[in-house]
């Protein structure tokens, strides 16, 4: 479910899927308390963290055959993202089934953390390298066993070397 309660994706089993037509828990409905009274997903939508919802736990009689485990999607800042959610009979459910989402949303959660650094870190190399080489200076850099691992296109042209060429070589050979 996406952070406005729309529902994004409704995986399962063919018996539960139809199951949850019947019930309106379909791929685009919005999933909601105003819209569908209390259930897991609305409650951790209205930031009361994890929830498990069971049976006549739920406010509307359609949903109380129903067990609802559910945990927020945050972002790096904590903001809500979505909310992941298993659900099944209420006759089924588990207490270790909670523990299970709480993991599987953290696990999504850093997920796109790592992601979203990893196109910061991109982008800031794509201006380090733009500075580095439209410097007027020749830059040279090596390691403790001098072998070459950059060379600006000053420094290339200072050295009449291939810069490409030369990243990889020891300092002695240019």
């Amino acid at each position: 479910v996406d952070r406005d309660g729309f529902v994004i994706e409704v995986i399962g089993d063919a018996i539960v899927l139809e199951s949850h037509r019947g019930i309106q828990y379909v791929n685009g409905v919005k999933w909601t308390e105003d819209l569908v009274g209390t259930t897991a997903i609305s409650l951790v939508l209205r930031g009361s963290g994890p929830m498990q919802v069971a049976g006549y736990e739920h406010y509307c009689r359609k949903h109380q055959d129903w067990a609802c485990s559910a945990a927020p999607i945050t972002d790096s800042a904590g903001a809500l993202l979505g909310v992941l959610s298993v659900t099944g009979r209420k006759e089924n459910v588990h207490c270790h089934t909670l523990g299970m989402v709480v993991s599987a949303a953290a696990a999504v959660s850093n997920y796109l953390a790592v992601q979203k650094a990893q196109k910061e870190l991109e982008q800031t190399a794509k201006l380090h390298s733009t500075i580095i080489n439209s410097v007027s200076d020749g830059l040279l850099m090596i390691d403790g066993k001098g072998v070459v691992t950059f060379l600006n296109p000053t420094g290339a042209k200072i050295l009449n070397v291939n810069a490409a060429e030369a990243v990889g070589k020891h300092i002695s050979t240019l």
